[in-house]
């Protein structure tokens, strides 16, 4: 009974903040009373005067608009705070201190320990990105939801919460360490299949000792537990970047990461191992897709090249960027380094996928080996991961550029060979014979694209 008047005074006051889920509920049927209230009230007077109006409408309408524009808000409020991924991490620090008995004196080396966690943020250039809270004044912190602590704090961006409890012992004061955090999901996974493999994930990353695993002494000033905060910060929300698809802040929390490694003794590299070998290989992911990305855009340029090289610093025979910087050296007339790169890929292919064939055939082809290069067509299978689409329009815009036949058969060939749909092969066979029609003023140069070409037409 007790509890049912302390919560209708709570929803009578509505005194619980109005966007989280609390204040929800406390709020909408606050919201409602009054509304019941005020639409009896109003339509009561209407009657008693003889207004000649639809009662029962006006009623409806002053009861349930207030409460429909109330969810509208709170449903926009908190899509905008939760989902919103703005430049800005936010890093919010807060134990259940309860426990404590000796308060004054754990809050000020807490707060020596928050000090050095900045210094360290500013020190690394972490700063103008990184928002680091502290909620030391909350002894019985427990807001270890991440959307419900975003919205009462008014955050905006990933968030990272450090929260736990003291266990105390005869000489000393351990923390009890968790981390509360916010990830995207693939559309194919429900809420709790993603959480569970994501965490999994991290889990496993941090299993060699980084942080978290057992009690840590928090020393004076703060140094060891200040270290590893700030590396796992890092390489958590570095995770959460990745997990929203954006390379880009994945990157630089990551990078970030990799840096304090860069700079960790001995017995701290051997702890952060684990974690370093998944940061490396989501780092390795990032530089891909944003090369992939930059790619055919030439004001790109120069990033296109940033991310190739960290990538191959990473990884220096990963197929998918040597066959890009293939391309892209072909594209430059360096020759030399395309065939450098195109056979680096090919040592390191990738089942399905045929592209360093299909470049060792272009090449073959523009330098003049035309049996060679059909024969290197042929080796690859009617069924491949390679992008013929990307391939059909590297031909046609040499083609477009160059006016040489060459490339017009190497576009009807691909499209006749590769492209399933029976229109586009067509198209196929128009283009060779437009290649045909191009290529018969020098028959003895052509002869072997020549007979191929008519083969292909007459079947």
């Amino acid at each position: 009974m007790a509890d049912i008047i302390r919560g209708f005074k709570e929803i009578i006051t509505m005194k619980e903040p109005w966007n989280t889920k609390r204040g929800l509920i406390v709020w909408f049927f606050g919201i409602l009373i009054y509304s019941l209230l005020v639409s009896i009230t109003v339509t009561s007077f209407l009657f008693m005067i003889k207004f000649d109006l639809p009662l029962f409408e006006i009623f409806i309408l002053i009861l349930f608009s207030p409460v429909t524009l109330y969810l509208v808000f709170f449903l926009l409020h908190r899509s905008w705070m939760t989902v919103r991924f703005s430049k800005r991490f936010n890093i919010v620090l807060g134990y259940n201190l309860e426990s404590v008995e000796n308060i004054e004196k754990f809050i000020r080396k807490y707060n020596k320990f928050v000090k050095s966690l900045k210094n360290k943020i500013n020190y690394h250039n972490f700063g103008y990105r990184i928002k680091l809270i502290s909620r030391p004044a909350d002894t019985s912190f427990r807001d270890n939801n991440v959307a419900e602590l975003k919205t009462k704090l008014a955050l905006e961006g990933a968030t990272l919460v450090i929260w736990g409890y003291v266990i105390k012992s005869k000489r000393r004061l351990s923390f009890k360490t968790k981390f509360s955090y916010e990830f995207g999901r693939p559309y194919n996974f429900s809420a709790d299949q993603a959480k569970k493999i994501f965490s999994k994930n991290i889990d496993k990353a941090l299993k060699g000792g980084l942080f978290g695993l057992g009690d840590y002494k928090f020393d004076i000033d703060g140094e060891i537990f200040g270290n590893n905060t700030l590396s796992t910060s890092l390489f958590i929300l570095g995770c959460t970047a990745t997990s929203y698809g954006d390379a880009k802040k994945t990157i630089f929390l990551l990078e970030g990461f990799k840096d304090l490694y860069g700079d960790a003794d001995l017995m701290r590299k051997r702890d952060m191992g684990p974690a370093l070998v998944k940061t490396n290989e989501i780092l390795l992911s990032a530089y891909v897709y944003l090369s992939i990305k930059c790619f055919k855009n030439s004001r790109k340029e120069t990033e296109f090249l940033k991310y190739t090289r960290k990538a191959l610093e990473i990884d220096p025979n990963d197929y998918r960027v040597n066959i890009m910087l293939a391309y892209y050296n072909e594209g430059k007339n360096i020759r030399n380094q395309a065939i450098f790169h195109n056979n680096r890929a090919a040592n390191n292919s990738i089942e399905g996928i045929h592209d360093h064939i299909f470049n060792r055939a272009y090449f073959a082809l523009t330098d003049g080996f035309y049996e060679n290069a059909i024969n290197l067509y042929k080796s690859i299978p009617i069924e491949t991961k390679s992008n013929i689409v990307s391939i059909q329009g590297y031909f046609y815009d040499k083609f477009q550029g160059t006016k040489n036949p060459i490339f017009l058969f190497g576009e009807g060939y691909i499209v006749h060979r590769w492209r399933d749909v029976i229109d586009v092969k067509k198209q196929g066979k128009k283009i060779l014979r437009e290649f045909i029609k191009r290529a018969s003023g020098d028959k003895n140069k052509f002869d072997v694209l020549l007979k191929e070409a008519q083969s292909i037409l007459s079947e």
